[in-house]
Order: C-alpha cells, then structure tokens, then sequence
C-alpha cells in the first residue's frame, strides 16, 4: 500500500527534483517536475480488482437460491484481499487537473 500511495503522489505531484527554492516571505518549497505521459501511464495502468459479492437469495422469477459454503468463504476472503481498505485508489483527472491547475499549489 505504501508503494501505491508513492505511486499516486508522484502521478498527482511530480518527480523530485532536488532543486529547493526560497520564497520571498521565507517558506522553503521543493520544486517538482512533470512526468511524462507515458510515465503516468504506467503508474496507473493496473487494474484493481473488486471483491466478489454474493449472488441474490432470491433471483428474478422468485425461486430460492441455496448458497453454498465455500461461496460464502470466497467472498469473504476475496473481500479480505480486495476490499476497499485493501488499496489505494488510483489518481484521476480531475484530482491532477486540480493539482496542476495552480490554484496555490506548487
């Protein structure tokens, strides 16, 4: 989850790149660069699979499904390695249209 989180950062701030600036009123900021298109692609091109979910008990024409043990099982260990606390969500465009819009952000 860590490396995802970096992943994200990077994708939404940029690459360091070890230049430090001074501001007039004192603050120091680190100057970070854009990464390429291919870069942010390849940050973001996995896929993040969905826990399984049940199937209805009772389906469309109103018969009674029977769910089995091991159906219970896999969804509860599918929603233990998949669940929404499980990973990070990946960076979208709005998120990085906000960050690199300039609106107080460097």
């Amino acid at each position: 989850m860590g490396l995802q989180r970096r992943d994200k950062d990077k994708v939404l701030h940029g690459r360091e790149s070890g230049i430090i600036k001074r501001l007039p009123h004192g603050e120091f900021i680190e100057v970070h660069e854009p990464l390429t298109q291919e870069q942010m692609h390849t940050l973001t091109a996995h896929e993040q699979p969905k826990p399984l979910a049940l199937e209805p008990e009772v389906d469309e024409n109103g018969v009674v499904r029977k769910v089995k043990a091991t159906q219970k099982l896999r969804v509860r260990l599918s929603k233990g390695y998949y669940g929404e606390d499980r990973y990070v969500p990946k960076a979208t465009a709005t998120e990085y249209e906000e960050i690199t819009s300039g609106h107080g952000h460097h």
